[in-house]
């Protein structure tokens, strides 16, 4: 999926693991997370990749393991615009 915000990349669970670690071996350790919610969730992960914005962000559910590749925006684009339908798209995958 593409946006003007950016892409997601979608794959099977199970890749989940090779994510993680090939995005270890470009990037070196994630600015934060990944995390594992007791349901066995990954809370996912990310790396900062301008100080002007842009990120990376991974983690996976039941399903799937995704990939979000953001470009760089203003805070106030992010907070308003971008926030609210990641939390709408996450909510509604599950």
């Amino acid at each position: 999926m593409e946006d003007e915000y950016g892409v997601v990349i979608r794959m099977d669970r199970e890749q989940y693991p090779v994510v993680v670690s090939y995005l270890k071996q470009a990037f070196g350790k994630p600015k934060f997370g990944p995390s594992v919610s007791e349901d066995g969730h990954a809370g996912g992960g990310g790396y900062r990749l301008t100080p002007k914005g842009g990120a990376i962000y991974f983690n996976h559910d039941t399903n799937f393991t995704d990939v979000a590749i953001i470009l760089p925006m203003s805070q106030k684009k992010w907070n308003t615009e971008v926030l609210p339908k990641l939390i709408k798209a996450v909510s509604d995958s599950k």
